[in-house]
């Protein structure tokens, strides 16, 4: 899949899903909304942004040592739809080739991303979900 894909056999854009939004090892092809926005390494990096990088590795709830926390400091109670996806597009940024921010990568447009995921929790059983997921 790798070599289809460096090889430009396989595009990829911003009508994809990647991988990361997914937790490791539960990614089911017959059912994409399983799962979907609920990948570790992107709950992680809205941690380390919102939170502190320091609160990665701790529990849910717990503090940490570090600078002050952003959600605290702003006042933000609950993960919201924008904000996965604002974490999501930054995410698919650093992981990719691009040697820094780059709107479009190739086939794959940042805004595009951010507006379709952000589109997905118009699904309202499936964004309860997700959401409840995120805030617990």
């Amino acid at each position: 899949f790798c070599h289809s894909v460096l090889g430009g056999d396989i595009d990829i854009d911003h009508r994809d899903n990647p991988y990361f939004l997914y937790p490791a090892g539960e990614f089911d092809p017959f059912d994409l909304w399983k799962g979907l926005c609920q990948g570790e390494s992107t709950l992680k990096a809205l941690r380390g942004i919102f939170c502190s990088p320091s609160s990665i590795t701790l529990p849910p709830g717990a503090r940490s040592m570090g600078r002050g926390c952003i959600s605290h400091i702003y006042k933000i109670r609950n993960v919201e739809p924008r904000s996965i996806a604002y974490v999501a597009t930054l995410w698919r940024n650093v992981l990719s080739s691009c040697p820094s921010w780059e709107e479009n990568d190739g086939e794959f447009s940042g805004p595009a991303f951010f507006k379709r995921l952000v589109a997905l929790f118009d699904d309202e059983i499936w964004a309860n979900e997700t959401l409840s997921w995120w805030n617990s």
